[in-house]
């Protein structure tokens, strides 16, 4: 997926999660609260940023990922916006 912040800043992002429990609770929404940690993605001698999701909110209730995650990883928490 790709996510953009309210400045217009997009980057690619993953979640290791279940899709398709996020797609049902995102049930069309755009925004969505994140806390993810930056990584490289290397794809056929390629390089490109991405965020890998720990935890996202629609709303209320936070979900967690932190199994699949480093313990080294230090997250940023942003609003940003699902395209």
């Amino acid at each position: 997926m790709t996510l953009e912040e309210t400045d217009g800043h997009a980057i690619e992002a993953l979640y290791f999660g279940d899709g398709t429990a996020f797609e049902e609770e995102r049930a069309g929404r755009r925004e969505i609260d994140v806390v993810y940690y930056p990584d490289i993605n290397e794809y056929n001698g390629r390089k490109t940023l991405q965020a890998v999701i720990r935890r996202y909110k629609f709303r209320g209730k936070w979900h967690d990922n932190e199994k699949r995650c480093d313990a080294g990883q230090f997250p940023e928490k942003r609003k940003i916006y699902r395209k």
